[in-house]
């Protein structure tokens, strides 16, 4: 098990529009592809200290084809610059 970080530079002035139509900081993702054979690992080989450092941050195999292919987000960009 290893962690990875994963930088998303973009203008942290631009905002998007919030499901009540005022403007608001902008949530980010992306996908992130590993080598064949690596996978996200299951929640019980993941040590508490990860768990917490990663509280709120959404991640996903894209499918069960692809389970190498992960899809992170959205997240609150202001808060998960890195």
């Amino acid at each position: 098990v290893f962690e990875i970080e994963i930088k998303v530079p973009y203008d942290v002035n631009r905002q998007q529009i919030s499901a009540d139509g005022k403007p608001a900081d902008l949530n980010v993702g992306g996908i992130l592809i590993l080598p064949k054979g690596f996978k996200l690992a299951s929640k019980k080989q993941i040590s508490p200290e990860v768990k917490a450092k990663n509280k709120g941050v959404f991640i996903s195999p894209y499918s069960t084809e692809f389970d190498n292919i992960l899809v992170v987000g959205p997240i609150a960009g202001k808060t998960h610059q890195e």
